[in-house]
């Protein structure tokens, strides 16, 4: 039987907005793929790796 060896860490990314300021995520689709892509190069071959987004 095989098991799942993982680790998580989580990395927070904020704006400070002025009142008539509209929210919209930091972080585009583009680097959040970007940022999914790096993060495989540097675990290494057979390593998968997720973004799991907080949706507020």
């Amino acid at each position: 039987m095989a098991k799942l060896n993982e680790q998580m860490f989580v990395i927070k990314v904020s704006e400070l907005l002025r009142d008539n300021q509209e929210a919209k995520p930091p972080l585009d689709a583009e680097i959040m793929s970007q940022l999914e892509a790096v993060i495989g190069e540097l675990a290494g071959p057979g390593k998968i790796v997720e973004l799991i987004q907080d949706t507020q």
